[in-house]
């Protein structure tokens, strides 16, 4: 069940914890029904025995590919890269370098081209050394921070965009403009106490 050795030392709080936590998640969460049975040797339990009930819905190649596109499309990758991704790549592959992103960018990593950069872990891999339903695991888990991920995208864009913007407002300067702005702003500097160590030390 993935519980470290010496987690709990007595069953009844592995059973409270673990076991009831876990069975009432997938009755509340999906189609099926699980039950169990504990088997005893004395007062010690020595086996579980799960029942299962109902009907499992299996997910069709369809249904994962348009997954992986929404998730791709909400990182800003292009429609035609997306075929390129999806031809070139299996599922597990995709979504396990998006978990990857997905993570660096939910602990505060600022990645200045998010599609490129994502682009970039699909062609050299930035899967860490792990199973594959880890991967997955994290990546569901990855979903609470979807609305933190979405405002990193915006403002790595946003960032972007500026600074294409700003890039073409200076181009269309004269060298001798471009030297009168700056020594207006090294001026601007050096007259605020605040700043002028500062940008001396730069």
């Amino acid at each position: 069940m993935g519980v470290p050795l010496g987690r709990y030392s007595g069953f009844n709080m592995l059973q409270k914890r673990v076991i009831d936590a876990a069975v009432q998640a997938i009755n509340d969460k999906t189609p099926i029904h699980v039950s169990y049975q504990l088997k005893r040797k004395g007062r010690k339990v020595m086996e579980l025995i799960f029942l299962v009930e109902g009907s499992f819905n299996k997910i069709t190649k369809e249904e994962i590919n348009s997954e992986i596109t929404q998730k791709l499309k909400d990182f800003g990758i292009k429609d035609s890269q997306i075929k390129q991704v999806l031809k070139k790549h299996d599922d597990d592959y995709i979504w396990a370098n998006i978990v990857v992103i997905e993570e660096q960018l939910n602990k505060g990593k600022e990645i200045r081209n998010i599609p490129a950069y994502l682009m970039k872990a699909f062609e050299v891999d930035f899967r860490p050394t792990e199973p594959k339903i880890i991967a997955k695991q994290k990546l569901l888990r990855a979903e609470e921070g979807k609305e933190k991920l979405k405002l990193a995208v915006l403002k790595a864009n946003y960032t972007q965009e500026r600074n294409a913007k700003l890039k073409a407002v200076i181009s269309k300067f004269s060298k001798e403009k471009l030297s009168d702005l700056r020594e207006e702003f090294e001026q601007q500097i050096l007259e605020t106490n605040f700043h002028s160590d500062i940008y001396k030390s730069k």
